[in-house]
């Protein structure tokens, strides 16, 4: 039997008897070098540009820490990194941990079923945006008794409704970046983590 690879005819061994480059035994025989490379390849591909991305992200970040330290001073900055820290760790909650399970069933259902990989990608979104906007709106209600009890710093409360609005933008970037890395898109992926 002869298989087109990259354009060229290559042999593939059929019960033992084919010239040709070896097949790989723990795939029934079947698979050439180039077969059996590609997962590899896109793996680098993907290490790399998620890799190009969080370096990017990560100096883009320190840049602009930097520069909000030395143009607000240490005390509202202080208030600025508590009010970040809030954000996170209110958008951790808000995510309902469903990218990494987004990721894995997109790249499983991207090529098989696409159908239900647009209807996962639209259900993901819509509850992304559901639970964002209650935890938003939870925040903003709830301003005074989370800034005296929670941050410990009552002066913050009146900047709580605008920080509720940055919730759902966080929590709806990390199910946008679940995913870009699902269908992967990681030239996309290390755009976005830079912006």
């Amino acid at each position: 039997h002869t298989l087109r690879a990259s354009g060229r005819p290559v042999r593939i061994r059929a019960a033992g008897r084919a010239r040709g480059p070896p097949a790989f035994p723990n795939h029934g025989g079947s698979r050439t070098l180039d077969q059996h490379h590609r997962p590899l390849h896109r793996l680098a591909h993907g290490v790399s540009w998620s890799l190009l991305g969080a370096v990017l992200s990560r100096l883009a970040l320190l840049a602009g820490t930097i520069l909000c330290a030395r143009i607000l001073g240490p005390l509202p900055y202080g208030k600025l990194a508590l009010l970040q820290n809030g954000v996170l760790t209110l958008g951790t909650f808000a995510g309902m941990g469903l990218a990494t399970p987004v990721t894995r069933h997109l790249s499983e259902l991207r090529h098989r079923d696409p159908a239900l990989a647009s209807r996962l990608l639209g259900l993901t979104l819509a509850l992304s945006l559901a639970s964002s906007l209650f935890a938003a709106g939870l925040l903003s209600l709830a301003r005074s008794t989370a800034a005296t009890r929670l941050l410990h710093a009552p002066d913050v409360a009146p900047l709580l409704p605008i920080t509720a609005i940055t919730v759902v933008f966080t929590v709806l970037a990390a199910a946008q970046s679940a995913a870009l890395a699902g269908f992967e898109a990681f030239p996309s992926l290390a755009g976005a983590n830079f912006v």
